[in-house]
């Protein structure tokens, strides 16, 4: 990469900061705390997630515990910042899994059309059908319970969506002059696709998976609360509140506080994600 190439993408990355709004500035900073405390848990947990100190037993937050204990003594704090991990790590994974099914589909259905286009979009009716948080846990009581087997089933259920936005993406893209002059002069299927109608159908695209971080956060934490997830005694957030449903009465913080972590996450993302589509659709700027 030239030095030139270098100093046009620092320009970009100023002018998109500067126009972020206040809330995506909030967003930001939350998000970007969230990648490093989950990169990094075990430099900002005070204690071991997993230690158990019976003598101290449903502690409310205090100086020694800042999110207080649960029902075994660990540090909620330490449970916390491991679930931000768990969490997030699973809806990036879910996210990155469904876009790695569905875009390739939706490219080749509408790049190549007719009998190709028509098997594809069949296949994803047939998905769309159903409800897919029900399908899903219909997907994880075959598979068996757990947070890897809930990721797959959410990804199984979600990439119709986006064969459909890249297919309808593609469908506009394939009849520009560029596509037709790249074809004129030799290039074969593959190369189009990948080459030129990828990245040029990568912004909706992009928009759509920054959305859907703040959905699989919910998705994977509903599955924890429902057992078909994360099982005890692991951290991830949506199994906090979970084991400390029934504590609400006698330790309010032990599902307060995770759930409050849950909700964070998840409007953040969304108000990232709304600056991010003001910003890459050139017809909401002003």
């Amino acid at each position: 990469m030239t030095a030139a190439s270098r100093a046009g993408i620092r320009r970009a990355w100023r002018r998109g900061l500067g126009r972020l709004s206040p809330l995506g500035w909030v967003s930001l900073v939350v998000v970007v705390a969230a990648g490093v405390v989950a990169l990094f848990p075990s430099a900002f947990a005070p204690r071991d997630p997993l230690a158990i100190d019976v003598l101290n037993r449903l502690k409310p937050p205090s100086a020694a515990a800042s999110f207080g204990t649960d029902e075994l003594g660990r540090d909620l704090l330490s449970r916390v910042i491991h679930g931000v991990r768990l969490s997030l790590g699973a809806s990036l994974g879910i996210v990155l899994l469904t876009a790695f099914v569905g875009i390739p589909i939706g490219i080749v259905a509408g790049y190549l059309g007719r009998a190709v286009d028509t098997v594809l979009m069949r296949l994803a009716d047939m998905f769309i059908a159903f409800p897919s948080l029900i399908m899903a846990m219909a997907i994880v009581t075959v598979m068996g319970p757990g947070l890897r087997n809930a990721m797959i089933a959410l990804a199984l259920v979600w990439w119709p969506q986006y064969a459909r936005l890249a297919r309808g993406t593609v469908l506009q893209l394939r009849e520009l002059p560029y596509v037709e002059a790249a074809s004129a002069l030799g290039a074969g299927s593959l190369r189009i696709m990948v080459g030129h109608l990828l990245p040029n159908a990568f912004t909706p695209i992009a928009v759509k998976m920054s959305l859907d971080v703040s959905v699989a956060i919910l998705a994977t934490a509903s599955f924890s609360f429902l057992g078909l997830g994360a099982a005890p005694p692991s951290p991830e957030l949506g199994s906090l509140v979970t084991q400390g449903r029934n504590y609400f009465l006698q330790a309010w913080w032990y599902t307060t506080l995770p759930g409050a972590a849950i909700l964070l996450l998840s409007l953040a993302f969304n108000s990232l994600a709304d600056d991010l589509r003001d910003l890459l659709d050139p017809t909401l700027r002003y």
